[in-house]
């Protein structure tokens, strides 16, 4: 099966136990092997959030969804549910640099 990257940027994102992340908004490509490595996921609660999923993290891919593994993390107050790697972009300024934080 073959997919545009128009509609492949329409998918609607869900993890395997069947929770919703959002739609795939765009992907990176190792040009020398010309495959897709990482997706870039944006909820779907006002853009809120974005997911960055490895393809090794993919399942399978529909013509109508994209269903990826679940990850759970824990954090220091509590267990929380934390999807893949958040990655979150500070407003950019003159000589500043981008920075992912996890």
């Amino acid at each position: 099966m073959r997919l545009a990257d128009k509609t492949l940027r329409r998918l609607i994102v869900k993890t395997v136990s069947g929770q919703v992340l959002g739609r795939v908004r765009g992907f990176e490509i190792e040009v020398d092997d010309q495959m897709i490595t990482q997706y870039t996921i944006i909820s779907s609660l006002l853009r809120s959030r974005q997911y960055l999923v490895s393809r090794a993290q993919v399942r399978s891919i529909t013509m109508t969804e994209m269903i990826v593994d679940d990850a759970i993390g824990r954090q220091a107050k509590g267990v929380s549910r934390r999807f893949f790697t958040i990655k979150t972009e500070p407003a950019v300024t003159s000589g500043s640099a981008r920075t992912v934080k996890n």
